[in-house]
């Protein structure tokens, strides 16, 4: 879902700005040839764009992660957590497939204890390790791509 949620938002970004830069374009009846800027972004402009859809996404998918995580680490925890959670299995079938309710469940604990920060606790980790590695990926693709359509 990050990834979706990150490329929509570059993307509807993108149009944007190519819109408003191929409208400024006609207002001053400039002629649009295939070296002008109006098809393309900048690089600076590609890896803000990259900085800025990475963060949204981040931000809308990271108390999900968290508390999957926090799920993954309680499954892992000593024998007698396993030893309850088989307990619970056998009582409801269901409830080892219902990793959504257990989700949930999690989501609620972590704000009934902290707040919406702990929903978002450590997340200026994880902003750091991967808007900036998204940053240059969509700059690179942005290049790429305007490379291709030069050379084709």
């Amino acid at each position: 879902s990050n990834p979706v949620i990150q490329f929509f938002v570059f993307e509807q970004l993108r149009l944007l700005i190519l819109g408003r830069r191929r409208r400024r374009y006609a207002k001053e009846r400039q002629q649009i040839s295939a070296s002008s800027p109006v098809g393309f972004l900048s690089p600076v402009e590609a890896f803000a764009i990259g900085a800025i859809s990475k963060t949204v996404a981040t931000v809308a998918t990271y108390p999900v992660q968290l508390a999957q995580t926090v799920l993954r680490l309680q499954e892992k925890g000593g024998a007698q957590q396993q030893q309850q959670q088989q307990a619970r299995q056998q009582e409801s079938p269901l409830s080892s497939a219902n990793v959504d309710g257990g989700t949930l469940q999690c989501l609620a604990r972590l704000y009934e204890e902290g707040g919406i920060s702990a929903c978002y606790a450590g997340m200026n980790a994880k902003l750091l390790q991967t808007v900036v590695t998204s940053s240059f990926m969509f700059l690179t693709y942005e290049q790429i791509l305007a490379l291709a359509t030069y050379l084709a």
